[in-house]
């Protein structure tokens, strides 16, 4: 599978997750100009999830990026904090 092309104005309208600071897009990273920030991108997206505040890690979203969840089911994280 190839990467997918985000439309340059959306990519100009993303925000860093953490502080919503501009975000210097790599072509494997984007980092937050703000706050220092990095986060993957993936397949050509940029995967802005701030795991402080999420009950998802990245490592969780890029691992499932390519498969699809069952409705019903939880993830690790998900489960953890409802232990």
């Amino acid at each position: 599978m190839g990467d997918i092309r985000i439309d340059e104005t959306l990519a100009e309208r993303l925000r860093c997750a953490a502080c919503r600071g501009e975000l210097a897009r790599e072509a494997r990273r984007a980092t937050c100009a703000a706050c220092g920030a990095t986060f993957p991108v993936v397949r050509g997206v940029p995967v802005l999830v701030d795991e402080r505040r999420s009950l998802f890690t990245i490592d969780e979203c890029v691992g499932s990026s390519l498969r699809v969840r069952h409705a019903g089911s939880r993830s690790p994280a998900a489960a953890r904090a409802r232990a």
